[in-house]
């Protein structure tokens, strides 16, 4: 398994130094509405639901570290095909997929066979994040749908809740972000939920003495285990990862972990880098790099021409 792990990640490597050739208003002429649409259906949702400008970061977030930004998360099972991203543990608990179906079927019924799915994903998170009061960004589009979708892959490529400070950083390595990249998309989870069994093992298995985990402030630890019983790890119960302002964009993330309370693992360890203390006291440099991480995020092994299609729904292949 290593040596597959290996490989596929050295094929990650190399495949995210394809040389893109998006562009700003790429559907200008082929589509002139399409982002205006989308804007306006990821704001309506947004007002429905508080908590899906979250899910749709997220769900652009799971697909960009998978293969590129190409959409492959959203494809469902299908004959003849492996098991898809979709139903690779870290993506069991992706949530949006009806809003992007949504969009998806206006913009076919406006501009048939034009907008993919992977342009929807990566305009979709952008709006979202402003829809929750962060900043806003000019994306250069005209990516293409794969066709393919990889479980294995998933699960090899995706950080985990308990990754290590070293694990995290050779993850984005890999997917070719650096180290600062890392450390300013962690506030995202400046809005959003989590299951409690992504923080069982925080709150009751924690090292060798199966106690809590002693970076977590004890005040906040004693709250979530009342959310979060010891006798039930796989209750259905969500937290917010910002327990001050759970949806709204701002650098409180970066404040709370100062405090020890970083819900995840992996957030709280980010701590010990200054540009972590940083951005908690500067929102305006966060909010500038997050614009400028997100960017580079979304044009990760992209797909164009023949190297992908424009998928008419975005849960099958044409």
């Amino acid at each position: 398994m290593d040596k597959i792990k290996l490989v596929l990640l050295l094929l990650l490597t190399v495949a995210i130094r394809h040389i893109h050739c998006l562009s700003i208003g790429f559907y200008a002429k082929r589509c002139p509405r399409a982002e205006n649409i989308i804007s306006r259906l990821v704001w309506l949702a947004s007002r429905r639901d508080p908590s899906l400008p979250a899910a749709l970061l997220r769900l652009h977030y799971h697909d960009c570290f998978v293969g590129g930004c190409d959409a492959s998360v959203l494809l469902d099972s299908a004959y003849g095909y492996p098991p898809p991203e979709k139903i690779a543990s870290p993506n069991q608990s992706l949530r949006g997929y009806e809003v992007v179906d949504l969009i998806k079927r206006v913009l076919e019924s406006v501009c048939p066979l034009t907008v993919s799915c992977a342009d929807i994903l990566a305009l979709s998170a952008r709006d979202a994040v402003a829809s929750a009061g962060g900043p806003h960004w000019k994306i250069p589009t005209g990516r293409r749908d794969s066709r393919l979708s990889s479980a294995l892959i998933a699960e090899i490529s995706m950080p985990r809740p308990l990754s290590s400070q070293a694990e995290l950083k050779s993850t984005f390595f890999h997917h070719g972000l650096s180290e600062d990249e890392l450390i300013t998309l962690s506030g995202a989870h400046t809005i959003g939920l989590a299951h409690c069994k992504s923080i069982w093992d925080r709150l009751y298995n924690f090292g060798s003495g199966k106690l809590t985990d002693p970076s977590m402030n004890r005040n906040y630890a004693a709250l979530l285990k009342m959310i979060c019983p010891r006798n039930n790890r796989n209750s259905r119960m969500v937290v917010p990862l910002d327990p001050v302002s759970p949806f709204k964009f701002d650098n409180t993330y970066y404040k709370n972990l100062e405090k020890g309370f970083g819900l995840l693992a992996s957030d709280q360890i980010i701590i010990h880098n200054k540009m972590a203390s940083e951005f908690g006291r500067n929102a305006t440099l966060w909010r500038d790099r997050f614009r400028k991480a997100m960017i580079h995020l979304s044009i990760l092994n992209v797909k164009e021409n023949n190297r992908g299609e424009i998928r008419r729904n975005c849960r099958r292949r044409n």
